[in-house]
């Protein structure tokens, strides 16, 4: 049976894949909200369990040359500036965007205590950025995003249109384990997490997309395995039952009473609990100049 390709109707399925966002994004997504979530983000910085996942993406940009002594780099959506900081060891600028001023206020800090002098954050609105006004248009050779809500939409048309030569996009295709899969499945019900694993829609509608545009993307994988230790107190359950209703479509209020029940009767003899999860992340590379027809 013959096969009738149609790369405009495949664009506008992998963008409407691209661009949807559950209900309730908007509400969730607001400055306010990420200026509260801050502090959880900037938690431990230079050594919490990330930190190996910034260096390997550090490694992988200097082996395909880049973060040189040349480059400008930009990460859109940087939240505390883990990226911007490592990339500042060999970049020769890197500049940290994000909606939240505390978000970038830890930044700053982290940026003066590692002596990242070669850094500056900007807080921007990325959906509604006038790139002309900024001074953006074709002005950094990496254009970086990772977990990040801020591109979404027409935002990545914003991305390629700020880079003289590389974008780059990194989310979770699928994650396993760990606490909050476990109070998923405990707390909430063992159906749920089966839909619930990682943002793979998005790399795989952001891969076809560059690729009928034109594009060659260049696509790898990085396994994070982290161990997590909480104290089972009324902070990390208000923590775990707002993760869990941002996830769910759900109700913190109604989630943080079951949460914190099941924390205290997991918790060891130190009121702590440790648990181990794997998290699989996607990574895009593409050169915005390769573009072929």
């Amino acid at each position: 049976m013959e096969q009738n390709w149609s790369t405009e109707q495949d664009i506008a399925h992998f963008k409407e894949i691209w661009e949807y966002r559950r209900p309730g994004h908007e509400k969730q997504h607001t400055k306010e909200r990420w200026d509260e979530r801050a502090r959880e983000w900037a938690g431990g910085m230079g050594k919490d369990e990330h930190q190996g996942r910034v260096k390997a993406t550090a490694e992988y940009f200097r082996a395909h040359g880049l973060l040189s002594g040349g480059d400008d780099v930009i990460d859109v959506g940087c939240g505390p500036g883990r990226f911007v900081v490592e990339f500042a060891k060999t970049a020769r600028h890197v500049v940290g965007t994000d909606l939240s001023a505390r978000m970038l206020a830890y930044g700053a800090q982290h940026a003066e205590e590692m002596g990242a002098e070669n850094t500056s954050y900007v807080e921007a609105d990325f959906q509604k950025a006038d790139l002309d006004k900024l001074g953006w248009r074709k002005r950094f050779d990496l254009v970086f995003s990772s977990i990040t809500p801020a591109i979404g939409g027409p935002g990545l048309q914003k991305l390629m249109d700020m880079s003289r030569r590389w974008c780059f996009n990194s989310c979770v295709v699928r994650s396993a384990g760990g606490l909050e899969d476990e109070l998923a499945q405990n707390v909430l019900g063992g159906g749920l997490r089966a839909g619930r694993n990682g943002h793979w829609q998005w790399f795989y509608a952001l891969f076809n997309l560059l690729l009928l545009e034109g594009y060659f993307p260049e696509t790898t994988y990085y396994k994070e395995t982290k161990r997590t230790v909480v104290q089972a107190d009324t902070a990390t359950a208000r923590v775990y039952a707002e993760r869990l209703a941002r996830a769910y479509g759900l109700e913190k209020d109604e989630l943080f009473r079951p949460v914190a029940r099941y924390l205290e009767r997991q918790a060891d003899g130190n009121g702590l609990l440790s648990r181990c999860g794997d998290s699989w992340y996607g990574w895009i590379l593409w050169n915005v100049n390769s573009k072929k027809w």
